[in-house]
C-alpha cells in the first residue's frame, strides 16, 4: 500500500480512493515516512501526529517542516487533496471542488489511518493557506471534533483579499450562478508568488512547477463559490474548543511591488483579514505575527522562518503537547524568541 515517493530518501506515498465527483475518478495521496509508521507498541514511537494540508496551487515538499516536528517529537503526514500535486489525475479536475465538503471523505480516511491504524493518541492539523480554510471547517466537524486536538494554521485564508464590491456584491452574484455555472473562468492568472519562491528565478526552493504553477491557473466559479461559502462560516463563528495557532506575516504588500518587499511580505492574503477572522474560530486561539514572512511562512528567509518554528514549538509546549525534554533540546538549538498575542 506504501510505495516510494518523489521526494525521495525513505519517503513513501499511499493513495487514498475518494469516490467519483461530477463523473470523474478522483484519490488523494498521504505522505508520510517509515519511522512514523510503526505501531504503537514501538517503544520510540511519538504519541502525537500532525497532519498537513497544503494550498491553493500546491502539494506536500517541504520536508523541513516534517524534520521540524521530528526534532519535536513527533509524527508527521502530509496530504495532497485530489486535484492536487500528487493527486492530480487530468486538467479538469485540477485544484477544483464544488464544495469544500468534497474533501471530506479523504481527510477522514487520513485520520482514521493515522489515529485507527497507526493508534496515535493525539492529531494535530496544520494548515497552510486554503489548507487553513478547510482545517478549521474539518475540525468543526462532527469526526473532526472527535478526532482533532489542535491546530495549527500557517496563514489561513479566512477572507477574500479584494475590494468590498468584490467581497459583497460580487459574492451575491456569485451565490447566486456560482451553481449553475460552476466552470466559468474568473480569472486564469500567473503567480509572481511562485517565481519568487523558486531557485530558477532566484528563490530558495525547488519544487515541481507542474504541481506549484507560476503560469496561468484558472479560478472557476464552483471552486470559488465553495471557498467563500467556507468563509462564511468562519466569519459565522466555529466556537472550536482545541486550542488554536494562527501563524501570520506581519504585513500584505502587492505581489507586484519591490522584490525586497515581496520576499519579505504576504503577497497573497490580507494579514489583517486573516487575524480578524483567526479569532472567530474559538475561545483557545493564539495569534503569531512573522516580521518579514512571506504567505507560506515556512519558506520565507532563515530568521523569520526560524520564528515561525519558534512560534510553533512555543505554543506545543505550552499546550503540553510536546515533552519537556524534545522541547528544551529543540530550543537549545535556536536563538529567536517570538511573543505571541
Amino acid at each position: 500500500m506504501w510505495q516510494r515517493d518523489i521526494l525521495g530518501d525513505d519517503w513513501l506515498n499511499r493513495t487514498i480512493n475518494v469516490p467519483e465527483l461530477r463523473g470523474k475518478k478522483m484519490v488523494s495521496t498521504l505522505v508520510s515516512r517509515p519511522q512514523w509508521l510503526v505501531s504503537r507498541e514501538h517503544a520510540d514511537r511519538p504519541h502525537t501526529a500532525v497532519l498537513y494540508i497544503h494550498g491553493y496551487n500546491d502539494y506536500f515538499f517541504q520536508t523541513h517542516v516534517a524534520q521540524f516536528f521530528e526534532d519535536l517529537g513527533l509524527a508527521f503526514f502530509a496530504l495532497d487533496l485530489h486535484g492536487y500535486g500528487r493527486s492530480t489525475t487530468d486538467e479538469t479536475t485540477r485544484n477544483d471542488a464544488h464544495s469544500l465538503r468534497e474533501y471530506g471523505n479523504e481527510l477522514a480516511a487520513a485520520t482514521h489511518i493515522i489515529r485507527e491504524e497507526y493508534g496515535y493518541e493525539s492529531l494535530l492539523i496544520m494548515g497552510h493557506s486554503t489548507g487553513g480554510l478547510l482545517a478549521a471547517l474539518w475540525a468543526h466537524s462532527e469526526t473532526g471534533r472527535a478526532t482533532v486536538d489542535g491546530l495549527i494554521l500557517n496563514s489561513p485564508w479566512f477572507d477574500l483579499n479584494r475590494s468590498w464590491f468584490d467581497r459583497t456584491v460580487g459574492t451575491a452574484m456569485l451565490d447566486a450562478v456560482g451553481n449553475y455555472v460552476t466552470d466559468y473562468v474568473i480569472t486564469n492568472d500567473d503567480s509572481p508568488y511562485t517565481r519568487m519562491l523558486h531557485t530558477s528565478y532566484g528563490g530558495l526552493w525547488d519544487f515541481n512547477m507542474d504541481w506549484k504553477r507560476e503560469r496561468p491557473a484558472p479560478v472557476r466559479t464552483g471552486w470559488l463559490r465553495a471557498i467563500r461559502e467556507g468563509q462564511a462560516r468562519i466569519a459565522y463563528g466555529l466556537n472550536l474548543t482545541c486550542p488554536i495557532l494562527a501563524c501570520v506575516s506581519e504585513r500584505s504588500v502587492s505581489p507586484y511591488a519591490e522584490p525586497d518587499l515581496t520576499r519579505t511580505s504576504d503577497t497573497v492574503l490580507d494579514v489583517h483579514q486573516i487575524t480578524a477572522r483567526a479569532r472567530q474560530l474559538g475561545d483557545n486561539v493564539e495569534i503569531a505575527s512573522i516580521p518579514q514572512g512571506v504567505h507560506d511562512l515556512a519558506l520565507s528567509q532563515p530568521k523569520p522562518r526560524d520564528m515561525y518554528f519558534n512560534a510553533i514549538a512555543d505554543w506545543l509546549s505550552r499546550h503540553n503537547l510536546v515533552s519537556t525534554q524534545k522541547y528544551t533540546a529543540w530550543k537549545d538549538q535556536t536563538d529567536s524568541v517570538l511573543p505571541t498575542t
